[in-house]
């Protein structure tokens, strides 16, 4: 049976679920090129939310689900190795770091600017 985890976010139950063989051998098709695509493939994969309810979370919270997923899902990342899908697991966390700030600026408040390369801490 797979392995479920609930995590409590602002009252909210969000399900993690523990990928099936079929859902880790199908990562290999999910296209990392483009950010929002692999995300949307992914997040139904393992848990109930939404890209836009995911856009609500803090990073904090994003934070507490990807210990979940890591928890209900460490024998996948044990067999991700041996089934040649630590270069897919790389290449989606590259396109993450990358292209967080870009899926999330759209949820900025009007008058907020998105970042951009040159921000960074004022002297």
């Amino acid at each position: 049976m797979r392995k479920l985890k609930s995590v409590t976010i602002d009252k909210r139950v969000i399900v993690v679920k523990e990928l099936t063989v079929g859902e880790i051998l199908g990562l290999q098709e999910i296209p990392t090129a483009d950010f929002a695509t692999a995300l949307n493939t992914f997040l139904p994969l393992c848990t109930d939310l939404t890209l836009e309810a995911l856009k609500e979370l803090a990073p904090s919270e994003i934070r507490k689900l990807v210990e979940a997923f890591q928890e209900v899902n460490a024998d996948f990342f044990e067999t991700a190795g041996w089934l040649g899908l630590n270069s897919l697991l790389a290449n989606l966390k590259a396109a993450i770091l990358k292209d967080f700030s870009v899926l999330l600026a759209d949820s900025l408040r009007p008058g907020t600017r998105a970042p951009s390369a040159t921000d960074g801490p004022s002297s």
